[in-house]
């Protein structure tokens, strides 16, 4: 956690770095939450694979999918494709906007889960164009 806030306190880099796992650690939070997995089910059944998780998402979805999508997250870290890991980080908030509402209607205690999702994808969206503008081009 300590080396997290360091690294939110760098631009660039260090901060996409950090804002990345800010998901990660969002997507462990709540992988087995029978709410959060219901939620992620029923959307599921209408869009088996939402943009930009096409090839990162389990066919089934259960306690371990978002674990499995947490895992290939830092994967792609690891492997230096922050870029990519961005891509699919934002995608999977996307997901998980746009399964808020079904999340707080079946787990009333989750009524901040939408707020929380909103806020991660806000910082992580900051540190992206933060990282872009460094870009000599700006692209």
């Amino acid at each position: 956690r300590e080396l997290l806030a360091w690294l939110d306190r760098h631009p660039g880099e260090p901060r996409l770095v950090a804002r990345i796992y800010a998901l990660t650690g969002l997507l462990d939070r709540y992988r087995d939450n029978p709410a959060v997995v219901t939620a992620l089910a029923e959307f599921r059944d209408r869009t088996p694979y939402p943009p930009g998780l096409e090839d990162h998402l389990t066919p089934s979805t259960d306690i371990g999918t978002l674990a499995s999508l947490s895992g290939k997250i830092e994967s792609l870290m690891g492997e230096g494709r922050t870029e990519e890991a961005a891509r699919v980080a934002l995608a999977t908030l996307d997901m998980l906007r746009e399964i808020a509402p079904r999340v707080i209607e079946h787990d009333s205690t989750l009524h901040d889960f939408g707020d929380v999702v909103a806020e991660v994808q806000r910082e992580l969206v900051e540190a992206i164009e933060e990282k872009r503008q460094q870009l000599p081009d700006g692209t």
